[in-house]
């Protein structure tokens, strides 16, 4: 059975450890920005670590860390509305203080409503708000 990902890139004129900071500092709030719809999000960002989310809609979201090296990776799973856990990978690359970020989310494949709900809602998401958002933000 093929495997559907959504894997998108985005150059930023920012180093890592600015892209970073948006990413995952709790103290900075910059997910309410990049991520409209969450309020919070609590993680201790270790490797097998969890992960929980708070939607402003009262919905809620539960993840596992597992792959975490400040600055350059992060990796988890999680689920929440959907049937079943998907997988979110962020890799930042930085050369000559600009970071291309890549955001691999899947498999979508392993369940229709992932398939044909959350994958196409995941792409118009990822391409028209967050990376544009965490770009902006991290440029700021």
């Amino acid at each position: 059975m093929p495997k559907l990902f959504v894997e998108l890139s985005i150059k930023i004129n920012a180093p890592a450890s600015r892209v970073w900071a948006v990413l995952t500092d709790p103290a900075q709030e910059y997910g309410k920005e990049w991520f409209h719809d969450f309020v919070t999000l609590d993680s201790d960002w270790k490797v097998g670590g969890s992960m929980h989310w708070k939607f402003s809609s009262g919905l809620t979201a539960e993840g596992k860390i597992s792959a975490i090296k400040p600055c350059s990776l992060l990796s988890f799973s999680f689920k929440g509305g959907a049937p079943k856990p998907v997988n979110e990978t962020f890799k930042l690359k930085e050369r000559e203080g600009t970071t291309v970020l890549t955001v691999l989310i899947g498999d979508f494949e392993s369940d229709p409503v992932l398939k044909h709900h959350y994958y196409p809602l995941a792409v118009e998401n990822w391409n028209k708000y967050f990376l544009p958002k965490i770009k902006e933000l991290a440029e700021k």
